[in-house]
């Protein structure tokens, strides 16, 4: 019945528990933040500060981005002295290509409740061999926002803020500003979805 409740109340319903209820065990105090970049270069600079600093307490990483912006976020980590070889092979950083990484629960070009919280249920379930906590970043949703997919990305969010308090995952997503320069009410929406909101 729940679940039959939560479909009828336009609610997602996801092994055994619908969205309120994560928020109702301690899902406050966990961070589902959005960070708006001006260009590709405040982009990556913000991913890997976010992960160099999870890193130094710890927790491991999960990256997921485009091809590019990937490869400047592991440059990064190299240059704040992270050994990024290393964190890769103990499993404590997961950098993952956005659009593969899509591939996985996205299905005939529709978005999959499913098959997402199967992926991510593999990926922190690989992040956190060796070490307790897990974060993640990155911009899939951005990905399929830039593309003109806006409601998927909105819900996608909001499957994102599920996973943060199912999987006890903070979290940071990255979007371009350009993307929300045409639609100020998408842009209320998305960042609605968020903890917080930060622009740089």
């Amino acid at each position: 019945m729940p679940g039959i409740e939560a479909v009828l109340a336009e609610r997602y319903f996801v092994r055994g528990a619908v969205k309120e209820k994560f928020r109702e065990t301690g899902g406050s105090a966990l961070r589902h933040e959005i960070q708006i970049y001006s260009d590709d270069a405040g982009l990556v600079k913000g991913l890997a500060d976010f992960t160099a600093t999870e890193l130094s307490v710890g927790k491991a990483a999960i990256v997921v981005a485009t091809a590019s912006h990937l490869a400047g976020v592991l440059q990064r980590l190299r240059a704040r002295n992270v050994d990024v070889e290393r964190a890769i092979e103990t499993g404590i950083l997961l950098p993952r290509d956005a659009h593969e990484t899509m591939s996985k629960f996205m299905v005939d070009g529709m978005l999959d409740p499913e098959h997402f919280f199967d992926a991510m249920e593999a990926l922190v379930a690989e992040s956190t061999r060796m070490v307790p906590r897990v974060v993640a970043c990155g911009e899939i949703a951005p990905q399929l926002f830039a593309a003109g997919e806006t409601l998927q990305a909105l819900n996608l969010e909001q499957l994102w803020d599920i996973a943060v308090h199912g999987f006890n995952l903070d979290t940071l997503c990255g979007y371009a500003l350009t993307d929300f320069e045409s639609d100020s009410e998408i842009f209320k929406s998305i960042c609605a979805e968020h903890s917080a909101v930060h622009v740089s």
